[in-house]
């Protein structure tokens, strides 16, 4: 099936007609910035844990926010608004998840210090190599001590991973079955956290 906007049209373009109620332009608008989300959405599975899923899904309840609400004579860049909507909703997510202990996640008090500082990791606040990554910036040190850190395996999946591939196309890519693919990911998150520990 043919696309009915061409990959060049414009985001303003594409805005506007959305917030008309044209289904096309949003499809196109979603399909542009679908790995923008799923970036922005696994870095924070990376920092604290979580579904992965429910965060992307979060994280694009967001980028629907920012569709319906940009204005380009009132906000900045559509990328910049669209990152801040997303985070945003992410953020909400995580807090209530922290609250309520769902998720796996133990349920912690709003009002209690450590409970704090937890939320705060969580949300992006902490700055470690991996919130520096959420938040956009140009952090090869973090990479540097991943890759000395991390086997060869885990350090591909995780790269790739943070580069917004699925588990399949990581799959396909490393030629790795899918439960590979989840145990590299896993053992990459765990020694990442302990070396933020250990940097602490």
């Amino acid at each position: 099936m043919t696309a009915k906007y061409p990959q060049t049209a414009d985001d303003n373009f594409l805005i506007t007609l959305a917030q008309r109620g044209d289904s096309s332009a949003y499809d196109a608008l979603c399909a542009r910035y679908k790995a923008f989300i799923c970036k922005i959405a696994r870095s924070y599975f990376i920092a604290e844990g979580g579904d992965t899923n429910d965060l992307i899904q979060e994280g694009t309840i967001g980028f629907c926010k920012a569709v319906a609400d940009y204005r380009a004579e009132k906000n900045n860049s559509f990328p910049a608004y669209a990152a801040l909507c997303i985070h945003n909703r992410i953020k909400d997510a995580l807090r209530s998840a922290l609250r309520a202990g769902s998720s796996g996640v133990p349920a912690l008090s709003i009002t209690d210090d450590a409970g704090e500082e937890r939320i705060a990791n969580a949300i992006g606040y902490a700055d470690d190599p991996v919130t520096s990554y959420i938040r956009g910036e140009n952090n090869e040190a973090f990479f540097r001590k991943a890759e000395k850190a991390l086997s060869a395996r885990q350090y591909a999946v995780l790269r790739l991973y943070l580069d917004g591939f699925s588990y399949a196309e990581i799959a396909e890519e490393l030629a790795l079955d899918m439960k590979a693919v989840d145990n590299a990911l896993s053992a990459a998150k765990s020694k990442l956290k302990k070396l933020y520990k250990a940097d602490a």
